[in-house]
Order: structure tokens, then sequence, then C-alpha cells
């Protein structure tokens, strides 16, 4: 069974308990959908787990705008005021950098997880799905070849995807980036992203793509033909509670 994970962003006990969740069932393949780091709990630990589980099962590693932005940055100092604005100061502390420059985050961050860096892509396709961070910029949704488009085009996307009303080549899109308060199934796409790190109670969510159910860390499933795809469900917006995860 092949499990897409919505974004972690640091919330390693509630990974943990959401893999072992999904090792209930017979897994042989899990995509992390990206912004596997910063703002929450500990990306440190984080990153060291998922390394632990591609040893174990076949991993794929999507790229998300956080993974992006530290990878400008410690290639030609982009992204600073990104990383400092949207928690990377989480992942400073968790990482021991008490100064950001580009050359301290290449030795403390890069270069341990160089493996998880290195692999990560712009986009999975998966049966009768595209996993991407956050879907597609709408007006490539048809272009026929997506390998040389920018990788800000898969992780960078909001409104304009969420409004999206058609399949890629037939395909569903999955995606996270945008927070919601429940996940969403409208047809066309299924939202991921449940907003794990903006509170305590929320839950970081999976979606098995075979039998196609959800399932999160408290241990809820639900399967998607239950979802009423009229329904979207609330969005968290970025920057509510922001202070907290920095």
């Amino acid at each position: 069974m092949k499990f897409v994970i919505g974004d972690i962003h640091g919330e390693i006990t509630k990974l943990k308990q959401l893999v072992g969740n999904i090792e209930r069932y017979p897994v042989d393949r899990l995509i992390f959908i990206g912004d596997c780091l910063d703002k929450g709990e500990n990306s440190k630990e984080t990153l060291k787990f998922l390394h632990e589980l591609s040893g174990q099962y076949q991993c794929d590693f999507i790229l998300g705008d956080h993974e992006y932005a530290w990878l400008k940055f410690i290639k030609s100092g982009e992204y600073r005021e990104f990383i400092l604005r949207y928690g990377g100061k989480a992942t400073m502390r968790d990482f021991g950098i008490l100064k950001l420059d580009p050359q301290h985050a290449s030795q403390k961050i890069y270069s341990p997880f160089k493996d998880f860096f290195t692999r990560l892509k712009k986009y999975v396709i998966l049966d009768s799905y595209v996993v991407s961070h956050s879907g597609i910029n709408p007006i490539f949704i048809d272009d026929k070849n997506w390998e040389k488009l920018d990788e800000k085009e898969f992780i960078f996307q909001r409104n304009l995807f969420i409004e999206v009303n058609r399949l890629a080549d037939g395909k569903r899109f999955i995606f996270g980036h945008t927070a919601f308060v429940d996940p969403w199934y409208d047809g066309y796409k299924i939202a991921i992203d449940t907003g794990a790190v903006y509170s305590k109670l929320a839950s970081l969510t999976a979606f098995e793509i075979e039998k196609e159910f959800f399932i999160d860390s408290s241990g809820l499933r639900r399967n998607l033909v239950d979802f009423d795809i009229s329904v979207r469900p609330d969005i968290i917006h970025e920057g509510r509670d922001d202070k907290n995860k920095e």
C-alpha cells in the first residue's frame, strides 16, 4: 500500500504516531509531500526519523517551499528573510545554529542529511494521481513537459490552484502547502495538509492511494468515497500563529 504523508513541519511526535498507524497495513511505499522541517517540535529529529524510514521502505521525498528556501539559502544566500519569517528559527534551534549564514547552515543541516536533500523531487506520478507540494501552476496543468518547468511552479501555488476544476491528463492531484482544518476532496484534487503544526489538537494526515482512504496521527480512518465534494473545509491561514512556531 502507498501512503502520501502531509506537511510535517518538524512535528516528530505526530509523525511517529502516524507512521505507527500506517504500519498496521502492508506498507510498500511512503511519499512525503514536502515541508518536513521548520516551525514545529524538532526538525532535526524529524529528518533523522525520515532517514530511518528510508532504510525500511521505498520513500519518495517531494520538494516543499521550506526545503527549497534552505537549499537556495545554502547555495546563494537567497531566501534568508523567508527562513526567518516562516519558521526557520525553530530549525536553527534544533540544529544549534546561532547565526544564520550559508556555510554554517550547510555544515549543520545539509551535510548530515545530504541524502534527503538530493533526493527531493518536484512531483511523483502514482497510478491515477500526481503528487506535488502545492499542486501546479494552473497555466501548466495541460503541459506535457512538466520536467522542464521550474520548481517554483510546484511549490508556491495556492489560491489559483485551489480553484482548478479539471484533471491533469486524467489524474487527480494530491497536494499539501495549504493547511485545511480537515482533508479536502473536490473530485479533482485532494488536500492533505491538515495543519498539524498549528495546534496540539490538529492531526498529521496521510492518504492511501490504492484503497483511497485517509489515516491520521490520532488513528482516525476515513474513506474518500464518504467525503462530500461540495464542502470545502476552512483554510488555516499562514501567519495566524507563526510567532509561536519560530
